[in-house]
């Protein structure tokens, strides 16, 4: 599996689901750097420099290369939507009989944004190309997949659980990284009620932002995710417009951790939970605030939700989702 190590994210949590399968896994990361520590960040970037980057990413390859040599496996799974040029994806699949899929996690297109053909060249040497979302699978074909499949998002019961709270409840809590359009709803948001806001890069706000000022730099972050959600009253969701608007891990994650969630609408939102009885929906700005003044003061309204929300989401572990992907590879697992 070809991920990244900085954080415990999507290939750390399929990867551990394939483990508990019965399956021999290696995890592949491409960067090994402490990205906690201002260190680590700090290599993490002069790497990706201009000067730097066409040493860093033939490194890259040739350890990609020697360890699928090495370890020889029946499927390899890249996370990320593209990047990987042909050849390089030729050299894996002549060491694993064939197999090499991909995990698309955001539509190329929009983010970081389609710049060159090139960057798509890759792509049709996969055996299949996996996506979370249906309304993708048009533009994956049109960028030249030869086959694509959904996947879902999911959650990870050993990090993703309810904790019991410590300190103070926030009114509001927001995890997710920075970006002007979440900030312009968070700015809102603190403009009333007691935020909080977990997550990367919101140094990146104005100065003079409310959000800002409710940032917990370094906090709530991977494992600590439970603990930020138990000790706020509403999670405040929103999944990116330059996602696609579709769902996240998120929409899994919260309500795993016992967190009563309050998101937009989206339709494959809509087919997991019943709004008002297993999370919360909004549309506009004003029907969101509407509905965090509503829930902030209905306390056992938001609890029967909150538990609702947990039923809601626990047959969708990654051990299910890792099932569902090996057996559209015809690939059988043994369940330690």
């Amino acid at each position: 599996m070809v991920s990244n190590r900085r954080v415990r994210g999507l290939g750390y949590h399929y990867a551990q689901a394939f483990t508990e399968l019965g399956h021999e896994v290696l995890f592949h990361g491409l960067e090994d750097v402490p990205w906690l520590t201002l260190r680590g960040r700090a290599a993490y970037r002069i790497k990706r420099l201009k000067p730097f980057i066409r040493v860093t990413e033939a490194r890259q390859r040739k350890q990609l290369v020697k360890a699928a040599a090495d370890f020889r496996p029946a499927l390899a799974i890249f996370m990320g939507a593209a990047g990987w040029d042909a050849a390089l994806i030729r050299q894996v699949k002549e060491m694993c009989e064939g197999r090499v899929v991909v995990l698309a996690t955001d539509d190329p297109t929009v983010v970081p944004g389609l710049k060159s053909l090139a960057w798509l060249e890759g792509l049709g040497e996969f055996d299949t190309v996996f996506v979370p979302a249906k309304a993708a699978i048009a533009t994956f074909y049109q960028l030249g997949a030869k086959r694509v499949a959904t996947y879902g998002f999911s959650y990870n019961p050993k990090f993703h659980f309810p904790r019991a709270a410590s300190g103070p409840y926030n009114a509001v809590a927001y995890l997710g990284s920075w970006g002007p359009l979440q900030e312009m709803w968070l700015d809102r948001i603190a403009a009333e009620f007691a935020l909080r806001i977990y997550g990367w890069g919101w140094q990146h706000a104005s100065r003079t932002s409310r959000a800002r000022a409710c940032w917990a730099r370094g906090e709530g972050l991977e494992a600590d995710m439970n603990a930020a959600i138990a000790s706020s009253r509403i999670i405040f969701n929103m999944t990116r417009a330059e996602h696609g608007c579709t769902y996240s891990a998120k929409t899994l994650e919260i309500p795993a951790c016992g967190g009563f969630m309050l998101t937009n609408w989206t339709p494959e939102q809509a087919e997991l939970f019943e709004d008002g009885k297993e999370c919360v929906f909004y549309n506009t700005m004003d029907d969101m605030l509407d509905k965090v003044r509503y829930y902030l003061e209905n306390e056992a309204e938001r609890e029967k939700i909150r538990r609702a929300g947990m039923q809601a989401v626990a047959p969708y572990t990654y051990k299910n989702s890792a099932t569902s992907l090996l057996k559209l590879m015809g690939i059988a697992g043994t369940e330690r």
